[in-house]
């Protein structure tokens, strides 16, 4: 196996495994006197957390809000903002970041049967990204 196989592998690892940033870390935020709104909502498959703070942007204010979005085992799946009025814009997301870390394996000629070696709960879904890996 190549040292940058071994690097992706370890990369995809740490990605999968990851719990990010907790409701609990953001919690703490709201103590900050920036900070000035919080929501959560919880589904039968997900909770979305969004906090909002203000920034000061050429002598104005504006209101920034992230949305947090876990799945029930407490996995961070999606990271959005929102500026002011706008849209939210995805930030970061575990799936896009496993399909690209799995994108650059196929790239560099691992095959799928080097993710049976790969230890975490979920092959099936692994062999899905990486089947869907361009």
């Amino acid at each position: 196996m190549t040292y940058k196989i071994e690097k992706l592998l370890n990369k995809l690892t740490a990605t999968y495994l990851s719990k990010g940033v907790q409701p609990s870390d953001i919690c703490d935020l709201l103590f900050e006197k920036d900070y000035v709104d919080f929501t959560l909502e919880k589904t039968n498959d997900a909770i979305v957390m969004s906090v909002s703070f203000v920034e000061v942007d050429d002598e104005s204010f504006v209101k920034q809000t992230m949305r947090y979005t876990y799945d029930i085992e407490r996995n961070l799946q999606l990271i959005e903002q929102k500026s002011g009025r706008s849209r939210f814009k995805v930030q970061w997301s575990r799936h896009t970041a496993l399909q690209e870390i799995i994108t650059e394996l196929k790239e560099q000629g691992c095959s799928l049967a080097s993710f049976k070696e790969f230890s975490c709960d979920s092959y099936d879904e692994l062999e899905s990204l990486y089947l869907k890996a361009a």
